[in-house]
């Protein structure tokens, strides 16, 4: 990593927005000139926003500087003064953080917890208190953690979301909590799918950078990954399924993990929903019907277990039903459907 010794006072001011623009654009250029300099910037962030939602009763500045510096900075030889410097400047900014979360408190009166739903057929886009976007797709709930924009920026997520993060107008953390992980976000446009019934987690980034967490011990290894942009990460406990790395899960299972690095253009895959196209790279037949289901509100059975592996690629923009989009699978595969007042049956010979 590029370090000199000034480096973290200097990220601590651009971080709370302290900087001057001259400072903001050394940092700027500084992250930007080397990988592992992005990631100390991201370490220390995410270090700043748990600091903003740790009990303050307590909080040991002089021990979490301690600490925080063994587990996190480099390690130059400085002399006591600057090292009194470095501890005096995080202990301050530790203090800054509970006295805005203080007065945030007080200042905001916290409202209860609140749903935000969209129901199957329909995909809905709202827009939070602190400016963040969010599309919610078809069968998903958001949830909004009481005192958001206040005393936090949490949202649990059962479903699939597209995440437009508004950053600068609040130093508090922006948190996705699914039934398995946490998405840690640093400043960036993200999509999560985790639908409860399916067995697959999917994360991809369209800008900046996420971190997907399981709420572990720090110390575990498999307890968090960072994911940039143009990557796709998707989490399987299938023992079929190939793996780059694994995440272990609270109950101590471990969940599969593959994270692919994609062309800008193939992000229409993972969010171009959101902009009414569904796109398909050799899914599976099963995995379309869920996705007409979700999208349409149309129950589709399979009526055969062979059927559900049958594969297709093909993009639909602006599809009014199920059955548009089955008529177009149909024409290349060994498939054929019949639709009933409740659902849409598919049969066919199969594989």
């Amino acid at each position: 990593m590029m370090h000199d010794d000034n480096i973290d006072e200097l990220l601590i001011r651009y971080i709370t927005n302290e900087a001057t623009s001259a400072e903001s654009a050394y940092v700027s250029k500084w992250i930007n000139s080397h990988p592992e300099n992005e990631q100390h910037f991201a370490q220390l962030y995410e270090l700043w926003h748990q600091a903003l939602v740790t009990d303050y009763a307590s909080i040991n500045t002089d021990q979490a500087y301690e600490e925080f510096r063994k587990q996190h900075l480099s390690k130059p030889v400085i002399n006591k003064s600057n090292l009194f410097y470095s501890g005096f400047a995080f202990a301050a900014l530790l203090i800054l953080a509970f006295g805005i979360w203080i007065f945030s408190a007080r200042k905001f009166p916290t409202e209860g917890e609140v749903k935000l739903v969209a129901s199957k057929g329909k995909s809905r886009v709202f827009k939070l208190s602190d400016g963040t976007k969010i599309w919610l797709n078809g069968g998903s709930v958001l949830t909004v953690a009481k005192g958001f924009n206040a005393v936090n920026r949490t949202v649990s997520l059962s479903g699939e979301a597209f995440f437009e993060i508004e950053g600068k107008k609040s130093k508090l953390p922006f948190l996705v909590r699914t039934n398995k992980y946490a998405i840690r976000d640093i400043g960036t446009q993200f999509n999560i799918k985790a639908y409860p019934e399916d067995d697959t987690f999917e994360a991809s980034v369209v800008q900046g950078e996420i971190s997907i967490e399981n709420g572990l011990s720090k110390n575990n290894e498999y307890n968090r990954i960072y994911l940039k942009a143009h990557q796709v990460l998707s989490a399987s406990s299938d023992r079929s399924k190939n793996a780059d790395t694994k995440l272990e899960q609270p109950d101590g299972r471990f969940q599969k993990i593959r994270i692919v690095q994609i062309q800008p253009e193939q992000q229409v895959n993972f969010v171009g929903w959101k902009n009414d196209v569904l796109a398909f790279d050799g899914n599976s037949l099963e995995e379309i019907a869920k996705t007409l289901d979700r999208r349409f509100g149309t129950v589709i059975v399979i009526e055969k277990e062979r059927l559900k592996q049958i594969r297709y690629s093909g993009t639909f923009k602006h599809a009014r039903s199920a059955t548009e989009i089955l008529e177009v699978i149909k024409e290349t595969t060994e498939i054929n459907y019949h639709q009933n007042v409740n659902n849409i049956t598919i049969g066919g010979v199969g594989l």
